[in-house]
């Protein structure tokens, strides 16, 4: 039988297209944007038959097969901020259908063959999305087609959809933290304990946004196919819920080694050079990046980048971020092409970095240099200083503002990745609709919170 037999089921639908248009909408809000509609005459789509106007603020997306978990069915649901899912049962479903078809003029007999052929095998197709619905609605019918909602029957699931936050990590750790007691220079230490994580700076990013809201962060990183390494970094990611846009690439993933004297909390880091990226594999995980761009929130671009990799990769994503998304950038060495590119509403660096960006010794000079060199009036900057009191810059009418928070005081256990949460719980808090001052100091409670444990970045969200 041919396709036009089963006309309605998955197979006669183009996922890949809808989710390549549903991408286009996301990441083109500055210009129109032209989409195809079923022709019933034609018995096809008609193509550029529907035009979104640029900076339209709502689109409504309606089709049976929007949150299947399968195919490129699996990927719409991100590219959606709220999703609904209309549920009724089988036999509600085939009463209104073949009502419809009736009165379109078919046969209730030839109405019924097509439903028990076709509409009844694409149920299960629907029902698999079900679960994976912010809201489920269930109706009851009264006066013939007028419905109204069964307030019990109304589930919103804890929390809705929490904000997207992307992470870009191009240098991710395979970190190593060895506890002494304690660690004596020049002699033999033997560790009393030694732990595995997840290191980098974009990984810590995503991993502390993870605690705030499950689920509402992912990570683009390249890793290593040679070796263990990588692939412990996938499999630990995927273990606590982080989508990753990954790209794997010749040789290793550097190791980062902490060496921790528990008595004083003094801690030395020694890391691995990191292998050459090829100028395809950049290429390549740098056009995944930016075709994801429209469905986030918040976008963050932190650290390093292995050799291979410039800062023009870093640009080149900061100018593709919409207009609408906050982009933080977390790092200072490289980012001389990020920041000529005035998009950063962002920057999340410790003192002694502002200062080498600048070449200002006074931290107030160095933030008014900052400024002037390469953020605009509406942009943060927000500074850290280790235990000593955090800044934070804004410009407000024609000076300068500063704002400075007490750091919460706390039995630091490991300071790694303090940083990295800072910067991630602030763009999180700034994509649920903080003010830059409320959400700095949530990403200093956040920071203190993540140094009571051992693994960079993991904090209970009400200890901060």
């Amino acid at each position: 039988a041919s396709l036009r037999s089963y006309k309605g089921n998955p197979e006669c639908m183009d996922g890949a297209r809808m989710l390549d248009d549903l991408r286009k909408l996301r990441a083109e809000l500055d210009s129109e944007v032209s989409l195809p509609m079923y022709d019933r005459n034609l018995h096809n789509p008609k193509e550029d038959a529907v035009k979104i106007a640029a900076g339209q603020g709502l689109v409504l997306v309606e089709g049976l097969y929007l949150l299947n978990p399968e195919g490129a069915w699996k990927e719409m649901r991100d590219m959606l901020d709220l999703t609904v899912y209309l549920d009724c049962t089988e036999e509600q479903s085939r009463e209104r259908v073949c009502r419809r078809k009736v009165s379109n003029g078919s046969e209730k007999s030839e109405a019924e063959s097509q439903f028990d052929r076709v509409d009844k095998r694409s149920i299960k197709f629907v029902e698999a999305g079900k679960d994976r619905a912010d809201i489920v609605l269930a109706f009851k019918e009264e006066e013939g087609m007028q419905f109204r909602t069964d307030e019990k029957s109304l589930r919103l699931r804890e929390g809705s959809r929490p904000a997207q936050v992307l992470a870009v990590g191009l240098n991710p750790a395979y970190q190593k933290t060895m506890c002494f007691d304690p660690l004596v220079v020049g002699e033999v230490n033997r560790a009393a304990s030694v732990q595995y994580s997840c290191g980098g700076k974009g990984q810590h990013v995503a991993i502390a946004v993870n605690r705030l809201a499950e689920g509402s962060s992912e990570v683009a990183h390249f890793l290593g196919k040679d070796g263990p390494s990588g692939k412990f970094i996938h499999d630990v990611l995927e273990t606590k819920g982080i989508k990753q846009a990954v790209e794997w690439v010749d040789g290793t993933t550097r190791t980062c080694t902490t060496l921790l004297d528990t008595p004083t909390g003094e801690m030395t880091e020694l890391i691995d050079p990191s292998d050459t990226v090829s100028a395809e594999a950049a290429e390549s995980l740098k056009r995944n990046i930016i075709s994801k761009l429209g469905q986030y929130k918040g976008v963050a671009l932190c650290g390093t980048f292995p050799p291979g990799v410039d800062g023009t990769m870093l640009a080149d994503i900061a100018a593709a971020v919409p207009k609408k998304a906050i982009l933080l950038l977390d790092g200072f060495k490289g980012v001389d092409k990020v920041l000529a590119t005035r998009r950063v509403d962002v920057l999340k660096i410790n003192a002694d970095e502002l200062r080498a960006l600048c070449g200002e010794k006074d931290l107030d000079k160095a933030a008014e240099a900052c400024f002037r060199k390469y953020l605009n009036p509406t942009s943060s900057l927000a500074i850290t200083c280790g235990k000593d009191p955090a800044v934070l810059y804004r410009w407000e009418g024609d000076a300068l503002e500063k704002w400075t928070f007490e750091v919460p005081k706390v039995n630091a256990i490991n300071p790694i990745g303090a940083g990295d949460t800072c910067g991630a719980s602030m763009l999180y808090s700034l994509c649920v609709g903080s003010t830059p001052q409320e959400a700095f100091a949530w990403g200093c409670a956040a920071a203190s919170a993540s140094c009571k444990s051992l693994e960079g970045a993991n904090f209970e969200a009400y200890d901060a």
